[in-house]
């Protein structure tokens, strides 16, 4: 094998400027291997040694699959180990990809196995929605949490039939709206099999299907993969693992990667219990902790190091700094008396950075939910500093936004939008698709504006409930109309939302995306009181204007970097501002319910840890609930990481969720 691996003389480049740990995990080539990663300690350079120490020893390059999470991922480890390795054509040799792409290869020509006809194909996600859509019905759920859910179940290995109270808790599904979903779930995969479809998470479940009903293809798999690694081992579903783990078998020369205390990602359906249980899984595993951090200052490190002490359940480690000097300054803490004063202190620490040479993209502002960054993105679109969102998002995009501009635009008459309009409200109201169908169908036939035909109430050939309820819609419209003529804006949204019910439906839903969308909902009603909108006209001009100016301030380079810590996975900056710790934001409002909030401790964590020289934490002493004020209570994590909060109390190790997954 002609390589730069095979010109090594006394010093051997692929270990010598590692430390003793990491010089272990490049150096540990067979049987079960764990190595607890934690942030910033060189992962993606031991991932990658240890590949190249596999060829340089002797194995085929065939015979190794590395798993990754994103594309992108595995794209940089090809690359580094092309350099590393210096024979390109060795290392294309190599399998390196997400899961989904090892699967499909898997799946070739296997169709017929799985008792499909034909090849599947492939279930987009815009057609996914647009199916979800037509199968909710009179459900009360919007189409993104349906399909959250269903994907939550199958990274389980979960079909409806499965789903029981417990399960349903599990995956966040409220016990009032299980048998509804449990319903459509059926229905939704009734659809995908009778149209020879596969959506990506089914890409996954027939995998491990197939492995597991053809031991022929079972041995072939793990004849080939001799050698298995896997990256950020801490995010795997249990359908993921257990797809590992048959590949593995029987050797086992098994090799993870992952850090628990960075596990954020359980709402897709991720399971901490693989990593946490790896070495009872695997009695005679080699565990490897890599502690050393080299990105974050000491006290950043020993800030992150007090609050995760508090989650219970977690791998014993202790992270050490690299870098032990530091500036005494390097965390600022920051009680604003409103989110209005704590964006602003935000957009003049960030001024002060840049001037004093800190590149902006090496600044990042981070929160729990997106809704927060709307007064992020005021400040600094006020203030001309540059910024990008990852994830790219708009505001008023989001469907509780939607929902809500369009019935301002009913009440305001708009011809032009009336359809698009009235098919998002006649839906929240209520009215089923047939009779939504009905009222379009007779506005084409009589040529009138969809809002003049539903005052044609008697006349229509309605069910009687249906009728009744498209009665009670047009009196509150009605009203509203009335209103609209005198009342600001800002004044009207609340009686809107009140009077239709949506917050009430969105309370009693008691899902995270409710959650979310209460919030972006509140937002919307600081903006149109701060906006002081006398008409609801008036109202849509100043949203056109305020989507203008940010789109000006919106830079794709040298820019401030705006992001959900789940986006921030995986990246690190020079300055970090973490905004809004308090409850019901960090910790979420969910989590606090349940009273479990360790991943949310995690977030936290993973927030923290991203900042390389400074660090900015930042709550706000009082906010507005819909034009009421509240004091919001301090997060559980700012007291933690001062050292203000309760000693936890050790617990008995827990069982695993699903005892019947273990294989």
């Amino acid at each position: 094998m002609q390589s730069n691996l095979s010109l090594f003389g006394p010093s051997d480049p692929l270990l010598d400027d590692l430390n003793d740990a990491q010089r272990s995990a490049v150096s540990a080539l067979s049987g079960p291997v764990q190595v607890i990663a934690s942030a910033g300690s060189g992962k993606t350079t031991v991932l990658t040694r240890r590949l190249a120490n596999l060829l340089r020893s002797g194995v085929s390059p065939e015979q190794i699959l590395a798993v990754t999470f994103t594309k992108k991922s595995a794209d940089e480890m090809v690359i580094r180990l092309k350099k590393l390795v210096g024979d390109k054509s060795i290392v294309e040799r190599l399998t390196v990809g997400t899961y989904h792409s090892v699967c499909l290869a898997l799946l070739k020509d296997n169709h017929e196995r799985l008792g499909f006809t034909a090849k599947p194909g492939l279930l987009l996600s815009s057609r996914q929605q647009g199916l979800i859509g037509s199968l909710l019905g009179d459900l009360w759920l919007t189409t993104e949490t349906a399909l959250s859910w269903i994907g939550w179940c199958k990274s389980w290995g979960w079909m409806p039939e499965d789903l029981t109270d417990e399960r349903g808790r599990l995956a966040g599904i409220p016990q009032d709206s299980l048998v509804g979903f449990a319903r459509l779930y059926k229905d939704y995969m009734a659809y995908c099999r009778e149209h020879n479809l596969m959506d990506f998470d089914d890409q996954l479940l027939q995998t491990l299907r197939l492995l597991r009903i053809a031991p022929d293809l079972l041995e072939s798999a793990q004849h080939r993969f001799q050698h298995v690694l896997v990256d950020e081992f801490q995010d795997t579903n249990p359908v993921q693992w257990l797809i590992t783990r048959h590949i593995a078998a029987p050797q086992n020369n098994l090799f993870v990667v992952g850090d628990d205390a960075q596990s954020i990602y359980q709402f897709r359906g991720a399971d901490i219990t693989g990593i946490l249980t790896f070495v009872r899984d695997y009695p005679a595993a080699q565990i490897i902790p890599l502690e050393t951090n080299y990105r974050s200052l000491a006290p950043i490190i020993d800030l992150s190091n007090q609050l995760i002490k508090y989650n219970l359940q977690q791998i014993p480690k202790t992270v050490r700094a690299h870098n032990t000097s530091a500036p005494l300054n390097c965390i600022t803490w920051w009680e604003a008396e409103d989110p209005g004063q704590e964006t602003h202190f935000i957009q003049k620490e960030i001024k002060t950075l840049i001037h004093n040479g800190m590149a902006p993209e090496n600044i990042a502002v981070l929160y729990r939910s997106h809704a927060q960054s709307n007064l992020v993105e005021d400040e600094l679109a006020s203030a001309k500093i540059p910024y990008t969102i990852k994830k790219q998002y708009n505001f008023y995009e989001m469907p509780e936004i939607m929902d809500t501009l369009a019935y301002l635009q009913l009440i305001r008459g708009d011809a032009v939008d009336m359809e698009p309009a009235s098919d998002r409200i006649f839906r929240s109201e209520g009215l089923s698709k047939t009779t939504s169908e009905l009222i379009r169908k007779e506005a084409r036939s009589q040529k009138l504006p969809i809002m003049d035909v539903c005052m044609q109430i008697d006349s229509l050939p309605l069910h009687p409930g249906q009728r009744s309820t498209l009665q009670r819609f047009m009196e509150r419209l009605f009203r509203w109309q009335r209103r609209a003529k005198t009342m600001p804006v800002g004044e009207l949204l609340p009686i809107i939302w009140q009077e239709s019910g949506y917050i009430a439906r969105l309370e009693s839903a008691a899902t995270e995306s409710a959650h979310m969308a209460l919030q972006s909902l509140n937002i919307l009603h600081e903006q149109a009181r701060k906006w002081e909108s006398p008409h609801i006209s008036k109202f849509f001009e100043d949203i056109e204007m305020h989507q203008r100016r940010r789109q000006l301030a919106q830079k794709p380079k040298a820019a401030v970097q705006l992001m959900t810590i789940h986006a921030a996975k995986g990246l690190e900056f020079d300055a970090v501002f973490l905004i809004g710790l308090e409850e019901d934001l960090l910790p979420y409002k969910k989590s606090v319910q349940s009273g479990d909030v360790t991943e949310e401790r995690r977030l936290c964590y993973v927030a923290i840890t991203r900042a390389r020289r400074r660090l900015y934490l930042s709550r706000s002493l009082s906010r507005s609930r819909f034009g009421k004020p509240y004091k919001p209570v301090p997060s559980r994590f700012w007291n933690e990481m001062q050292g203000l909060g309760d000693v936890p109390v050790a617990q008995p190790d827990a069982e695993p969720l699903l005892p019947s997954l273990q294989r």
